[in-house]
This record gives C-alpha cells, structure tokens and sequence, in this order.
C-alpha cells in the first residue's frame, strides 16, 4: 500500500528491457536448468522454494521518525484511532510514504491511512498521525503496521512498526478516587474573576478507550476549581487500575496560562503493596475509594 503527498508532478518514464530466454528443466535438486549447449547447463533457484516468514516487532523510532509508545487495544466501531507520530526532519514538505500490515485479515490494508502535520506559518512537515478506521477490523487478535517514510526534499529517511491488539471488546477497570486540593496559600495571587484548574492526564491511556470522566477517547481532563471553598476544592474522579497519573495546577492570567507545583504527598498504604501517593509528579492509587489531599506553593511559576 503506497501513497505520496506531492507538492509537484514529477513524471518518470521507466524503461524495460526484455531478454528471451529458454525454457528448462528442473534436475533433482529442485534447480530449474537452462541448458545452452549439449556440455552444460546452467542452473537457477527453483522459484517453488519456501522462503522464511517474517518475524515482526515494534520499532517506535528510526531516521528522525518517532511514533508515541503508549499501547494500542482497539475493538471494531469505536471511530477513527490515531497513532501520533514526530519527525525531526528539517526542510521536509514532501513525503513518500508505504504502509505494511502484518496481517490483513485482522486490519486491511484500507483501514489504514497516513495523515501529516505542519509547523505553524508554515509547509514544514513535522510529524502526523497513523489513522484507523475502526468500522473496517475484520478479526481479533495482534497486527503489526509499518509505515516508510522518505523524505522528498532531502536524503532523510525512517521505518517503525507499531504493534496494535485487535478485541471483542475493550476492558478497562476503574475505581472511584477523590483529591483535595488546597490552594488557598495561593489565593492571593488569583486575581478576581479567575477560575484555576486541574488537568488529570492517564500516562498509561490505552489509545482508542473512552475517557470516563469526559466520554471521549482523550487521556486527560480539566477540572475547573470554581465551586472551591476558601482555596480548598474537592474532586472525584475515575481512575485505571494500575495506571500512572500526572497533574497540572493552571490559571489563565492577563491571557497567559500560568502555572502553580503541587507539592508531593503519600497517604495509606504499606511497603508491601504500596502507596496513594503523588511523588515524582506521579500519581497513584493502590486502593478504590480513597481520599489524597494535596496543597499548591504559594506563587505561580515565573
């Protein structure tokens, strides 16, 4: 399956050349003889030889071609499921691009499409997105896809393999968490008028399962702290098992989006299993229905 984005027509006029040949016999080897004369012959590989399969794995970065490592599950009629990709390529505004699966009776080859992005104000590729469409699965099980891609403008050139699992049906467990939030050493600096936020972001997001907090298939959600009472604000959210989470405080100040750290926390737990926690920016859970509070520094990031 190839295609190419051009931004000229370039037109190449292949040239063939046909060389006659006679028609010979295979000996017991299994090597196809040509005979030129009555004192010998020449042989050539039979072409009913098996040749090897294939054996595939990922390869998430090549050339200057980096795709995103989260994994990928997707089910059959969840819409279209985008793969992001980067290219560090300079001066790029052509691409030639094949895409191989390794197995089309799970994904054809047609439910598979390449997509690219620009820098702003500008025609400069500089990554894009490997897109499926869901409502084209044909079987379960794991397919592997391999996207080339050269540069039209320059000798850059990469090649990675994604590894996508085709199911029945997407399973994700949740338990339900709450965070308090306290901010109130920072009220002093939210001007009037100004709703500060929360953003929740699963680091570990299956690419193509739905967000339960919000319904769409986005690994994070913003939370406005509007109802907070006295800088303390108190939010339920569900949370993937075994998953790793980050957050980020914000406010938009005099049109610019400002920052605010969160300071680290452990809560119940043990050595044994671990603990709710948020350390290392990370967030995490070890049991359902458990509260963690957090408190932000009193100043926004310069």
């Amino acid at each position: 399956m190839k295609r190419k984005r051009v931004f000229s027509l370039l037109l190449c006029l292949p040239f063939a050349f046909l060389a006659g040949c006679s028609k010979g016999q295979e000996d017991s080897s299994g090597r196809q003889s040509n005979s030129t004369s009555n004192n010998g012959s020449v042989f050539e590989p039979s072409t009913n030889l098996t040749t090897p399969s294939r054996v595939w794995e990922e390869k998430l970065s090549d050339g200057g071609v980096t795709l995103n490592s989260d994994p990928v599950e997707i089910q059959k009629d969840m819409g279209e499921v985008r793969i992001p990709f980067s290219i560090s390529w300079r001066n790029t505004t052509l691409i030639d691009e094949k895409v191989s699966l390794s197995d089309t009776s799970i994904l054809p080859d047609d439910a598979v499409k390449v997509s690219y992005t620009t820098q702003d104000m500008s025609n400069i590729i500089n990554g894009g997105n490997i897109v499926i469409d869901t409502s084209k699965i044909v079987g379960i099980g794991e397919v592997y896809i391999e996207m080339s891609l050269d540069s039209g403008n320059t000798s850059n050139s990469g090649t990675v393999v994604k590894k996508i699992t085709v199911v029945d049906e997407i399973v994700v467990d949740y338990w339900n968490e709450t965070l308090i939030i306290d901010f109130s050493g920072l009220q002093k600096n939210i001007p009037d008028g100004v709703i500060p936020y929360l953003q929740i972001s699963d680091n570990d997001h299956v690419v193509g399962t739905k967000n339960p907090n919000t319904g769409d298939v986005k690994s994070f959600h913003q939370v406005p702290l509007d109802d907070a009472s006295n800088g303390v604000a108190t939010i339920s959210f569900q949370y993937a098992v075994g998953h790793d989470y980050s957050l980020a405080f914000y406010a938009t100040i005099d049109e610019k989006i400002r920052f605010c750290d969160l300071f680290e926390a452990v809560g119940t737990g043990s050595t044994a299993v671990g603990y709710n926690q948020y350390v290392d920016g990370i967030l995490t859970f070890i049991e359902e229905d458990a509260t963690l509070r957090l408190s932000t520094d009193s100043d926004w990031q310069l």
